[in-house]
């Protein structure tokens, strides 16, 4: 993969990253999203698909640091695991009827259970903070570099 290739692909995981976390707000601000609509487990998601099947040579860069590496999985994992919250919030007693299946009529959210997802929403941003200062490290060691010095870059 030559540089390019590899700041494309990075540059869609962010956006797929910036995307779960819109659905996951969109959620909690009240929007009927379907049950399936935010994968919880962190290999399902975009980003997730990306950082465990797609970015191999970026994991085994020794431009990078390992403990990064670490870092932006520890923070995934924690993204997920603070949405498994809210998901158990919103969808623990989720019913649907084939009747509203088929209509798609949307069903009342609880108010008392957007306000119980706030802080967890509130966290969950945190960690998609940090996640994205990480990945623009790692995004901006890689402009550093020329499409000769990827080509080279020893591998752990």
């Amino acid at each position: 993969m030559n540089k390019n290739e590899i700041l494309i692909k990075l540059k869609d995981a962010k956006t797929a990253h910036k995307q779960w976390v819109e659905k996951a707000e969109l959620l909690v601000s009240g929007y009927d999203m379907k049950i399936d609509a935010i994968p919880v487990n962190e290999r399902e998601c975009a980003f997730g698909v990306w950082f465990y099947e797609d970015c191999k040579e970026l994991k085994n860069c020794v431009m990078i640091p390992a403990d990064t590496i670490s870092k932006i999985e520890f923070i995934h994992t924690q993204l997920h695991e603070t949405y498994a919250k809210i998901y158990k919030i919103f969808y623990a007693t989720y019913e649907t009827s084939l009747l509203t299946k088929l209509l798609g009529r949307k069903r009342d959210i609880d108010p008392e259970k957007l306000k119980q997802a706030q802080p967890y929403i509130k966290e969950l941003e945190g960690f998609s903070e940090h996640l994205l200062q990480e990945l623009t490290q790692i995004e901006e060691m890689l402009h550093s570099l020329s499409d000769e010095d990827i080509k080279n870059i020893a591998i752990r």
